[in-house]
């Protein structure tokens, strides 16, 4: 990295720290920020503080100059609790309108949202940003009649399987329920007429504060060096269901049948600390969440590690970090074939190097590019 790189990055994370720190106080009732008179176009964002709702928030804060260059958008954000609790409060006046609902809202509590943003922004084109799995369309069949757009981080291939039930909430449910021997109630998600044409694919974890900074800002791709292990596989918590439990559970086991592979330790540290550790790992083992896209798939290509994944065909997602061969390596979705791809990646450094920096360039001209701004247009561009 170079010494402008190296100033950039620096500005670039000191304002993005700014920004998480001052996203606490975006929440409190007593300061929203109103639009200003003299704004060509504005865009509010109704959020929610968790991690993952952030992480689709956090881009449209770092691109607002561009969003601003393109439509003349004036950015404004208020939380989700301030705008139910004091109404008043909340700016008035949007020509889009961006929300966030979360799986402890009933369906009535999520209309009455929309209701909401209707009366205060009638003019307004109005997106659900939905962070649950790709499957789990459930804000979907609540209100996917009543948005304009519905923009989710990830989609399944195969459009026409939103239309089957699964067995459990997910296909992933379903797949290791089978596996497992679990009997799991059928799910089906019914979606109103049409829905299929509001559905927007947004970007995934990698727009998260601390990660995009530095895709945008470096160009060089933190691969190779020394690194003290072979295989990075803190796996976290084993999770309060069965299906799931059980899957983490036989990754745990998959990984310590490996012989002859250096791998980290099992036990619970902290994010600065664990993000330190990826950096010391050549590769790194990223089994599904409570769906398939997880913030390790994001944090080992930020670290320049191989990703070794569950097969990831099925799925839709940009910036496309799951291309097999190019920027991550494939594995059966029971592990099986864990050992013999370790093994094979491990004693082919060039390849292995080649497939990390190859992810980490396809994440910096993602951001770089402004393409986060391109795959908003549906939502951000005036014209119908």
């Amino acid at each position: 990295m170079n010494l402008s790189e190296s100033l950039a990055l620096a500005q670039l994370r000191l304002g993005a720290w700014a920004w998480v720190r001052g996203a606490a106080g975006r929440h409190r009732p007593s300061a929203p920020l109103h639009f200003s008179p003299g704004a060509a176009r504005r865009l509010l964002l109704v959020s929610r503080p968790d991690a993952i709702c952030q992480s689709q928030i956090f881009p449209f804060h770092f691109y607002r100059d561009v969003l601003h260059d393109r439509w003349g958008y004036e950015v404004r954000e208020i939380g989700l609790a301030t705008l139910l609790a004091q109404p008043e409060l909340a700016p008035r006046g949007a020509d889009v309108v961006c929300f966030q609902a979360w799986i402890d809202q009933t369906p009535e509590q999520q209309r009455a949202i929309v209701a909401l943003l209707r009366e205060q922004h009638p003019k307004a084109r109005i997106a659900l940003l939905d962070p649950c799995a790709p499957t789990d369309l459930r804000f979907a069949a609540a209100v996917g009649d009543a948005v304009d757009l519905y923009v989710k981080k990830h989609v399944l291939r195969d459009l026409d399987a939103y239309d089957r039930p699964t067995r459990g909430d997910t296909n992933l449910t379903q797949w290791y329920g089978d596996h497992f021997g679990e009997s799991l109630p059928e799910t089906h998600f019914v979606l109103p007429p049409g829905f299929r044409s509001k559905l927007v694919v947004g970007p995934s974890f990698v727009t998260a504060p601390y990660m995009l900074p530095r895709f945008f800002a470096v160009s060089q791709a933190p691969v190779g060096g020394t690194r003290r292990y072979d295989l990075h596989a803190r796996l976290g918590g084993m999770g309060s269901k069965g299906w799931y439990e059980k899957m983490r559970t036989l990754a745990f086991e998959r990984v310590g049948a490996l012989r002859g592979v250096s791998v980290t330790p099992q036990t619970f540290v902290g994010k600065r600390a664990y993000m330190r550790e990826l950096a010391r790992c050549r590769m790194c083992f990223s089994p599904f969440g409570y769906g398939e896209v997880c913030w390790r798939d994001y944090e080992a290509v930020y670290s320049g590690a191989l990703l070794i994944k569950p097969d990831m065909s099925h799925m839709v997602t940009e910036p496309d970090v799951f291309v097999p061969g190019e920027t991550y390596v494939p594995i059966r979705w029971d592990f099986a074939d864990l050992d013999d791809v370790v093994a094979r990646w491990l004693a082919d450094e060039p390849a292995r190097l080649r497939v990390a920096r190859n992810a980490w360039d396809a994440m910096h001209r993602w951001a770089r590019s402004n393409a986060f701004v391109d795959q908003m247009e549906r939502l951000l561009d005036p014209r119908p």
